[in-house]
Protein backbone atom coordinates (compact mmCIF):
# COMPACT_ATOMS: atom_id res chain seq x y z
CA UNK A 1 0.00 0.00 0.00
CA UNK A 2 1.20 3.27 -0.84
CA UNK A 3 1.49 6.13 1.92
CA UNK A 4 0.39 9.75 0.73
CA UNK A 5 2.50 12.43 0.82
CA UNK A 6 0.39 15.74 1.96
CA UNK A 7 1.79 19.08 2.28
CA UNK A 8 1.37 22.65 1.99
CA UNK A 9 1.92 24.22 -1.09
CA UNK A 10 2.31 28.01 -2.08
CA UNK A 11 -0.81 28.48 -4.87
CA UNK A 12 2.14 30.89 -6.89
CA UNK A 13 4.15 27.18 -7.08
CA UNK A 14 0.89 25.20 -8.79
CA UNK A 15 0.46 25.07 -12.17
CA UNK A 16 -2.63 24.01 -14.58
CA UNK A 17 -2.41 21.27 -16.51
CA UNK A 18 -2.48 22.54 -20.41
CA UNK A 19 -3.63 19.21 -20.95
CA UNK A 20 -6.52 19.27 -18.99
CA UNK A 21 -9.46 18.34 -21.47
CA UNK A 22 -11.81 20.54 -19.05
CA UNK A 23 -11.63 24.15 -20.51
CA UNK A 24 -14.66 25.32 -19.14
CA UNK A 25 -16.15 24.91 -16.09
CA UNK A 26 -19.79 25.35 -15.04
CA UNK A 27 -21.24 27.54 -12.62
CA UNK A 28 -23.63 25.92 -11.32
CA UNK A 29 -21.21 22.63 -10.14
CA UNK A 30 -18.65 24.91 -9.28
CA UNK A 31 -20.90 26.91 -6.65
CA UNK A 32 -22.17 23.18 -5.47
CA UNK A 33 -18.55 21.82 -5.12
CA UNK A 34 -17.95 25.59 -3.07
CA UNK A 35 -21.02 24.87 -0.50
CA UNK A 36 -19.93 20.83 -0.44
CA UNK A 37 -16.39 22.36 0.61
CA UNK A 38 -17.94 24.82 3.16
CA UNK A 39 -19.17 22.00 4.51
CA UNK A 40 -17.81 19.30 4.89
CA UNK A 41 -14.14 20.12 3.87
CA UNK A 42 -12.02 18.81 0.99
CA UNK A 43 -12.92 15.10 1.09
CA UNK A 44 -9.94 14.36 -1.58
CA UNK A 45 -6.96 17.07 -1.80
CA UNK A 46 -5.30 17.51 -5.50
CA UNK A 47 -2.64 15.72 -6.73
CA UNK A 48 -0.08 17.27 -7.88
CA UNK A 49 3.76 16.27 -9.53
CA UNK A 50 7.04 18.33 -9.55
CA UNK A 51 8.43 19.79 -12.63
CA UNK A 52 11.63 20.97 -13.63
CA UNK A 53 11.07 24.29 -13.12
CA UNK A 54 10.54 24.18 -9.19
CA UNK A 55 7.21 24.79 -9.66
CA UNK A 56 3.76 21.94 -9.42
CA UNK A 57 1.96 21.01 -12.13
CA UNK A 58 -1.89 19.65 -11.03
CA UNK A 59 -2.49 16.23 -12.29
CA UNK A 60 -6.60 15.81 -10.61
CA UNK A 61 -8.49 18.34 -9.18
CA UNK A 62 -8.31 21.74 -10.78
CA UNK A 63 -11.77 22.56 -9.68
CA UNK A 64 -10.81 22.08 -5.96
Amino acid sequence: MKTSNMQELDVLLIETNPRQPRVVFNDVSLQELKDSIKEKGVVQPILVRPMKNGKYQIVYGERR
